[in-house]
């Protein structure tokens, strides 16, 4: 498919930025998970994950900055290309649920309709779906009751954990 030379030039700058984007780190280049505490990188800090100690998947911090490397992506398509032809809601929170959880955050239900790029109401409908599907968990706050918190129910870190690897981990394309 051919792009007319003012939407090439649009494209290109998008294109650059991308290529600028540094490759994301291997499983190979950090500590072996089961030789002590794992730990993730979070804003040039080293912390525990999950307060345990250790992930849900020894591989949750990989996947966590693939999910992120993926969502910046997404938004760096949306500077030139018309955003509303690319909304995907369900999906997007889910990769950001996923990757908030393995950093250790908690997820507001406005900063999932922030993450879902689409307006409110359209986010809190799709919430309300995936929340009957059995993708996500609504609690409220214990101390504000004014506020509720999102989290993917364990089948749908699975589900998205298994995304990951088969689409950024395994393949011929990696070889």
């Amino acid at each position: 498919m051919m792009f007319p030379e003012n939407k090439m030039k649009k494209l290109l700058p998008a294109a650059e930025t991308i290529a600028e984007i540094p490759p994301m780190q291997r499983r190979s280049d950090r500590p072996g998970p089961f030789g002590g505490l794992v730990r993730e990188r979070s804003r040039g800090q080293l912390r525990l994950v999950d307060g345990s100690g250790m992930p849900e998947d020894p591989r949750d911090i990989e996947f966590g900055e693939i999910a992120r490397h993926y969502l910046r992506a997404r938004r760096l398509r949306e500077t030139s290309l018309p955003a509303q032809l690319f909304a995907d809601p369900v999906w997007d929170t889910m990769l950001h649920l996923f990757a908030s959880r393995v950093e250790g955050k908690a997820i507001t239900v406005t900063d999932a309709c922030a993450a879902a790029c689409v307006p409110p109401t359209t986010a809190l409908r799709w919430f309300t779906k995936m929340e009957e599907t059995g993708l996500i968990n609504r609690r409220l706050d214990p101390r504000d009751a004014r506020r509720a918190y999102l989290e993917l129910t364990p089948d749908a870190m699975d589900e998205v954990r298994s995304w990951l690897q088969l689409t950024f981990l395994s393949g011929p394309h990696l070889r």
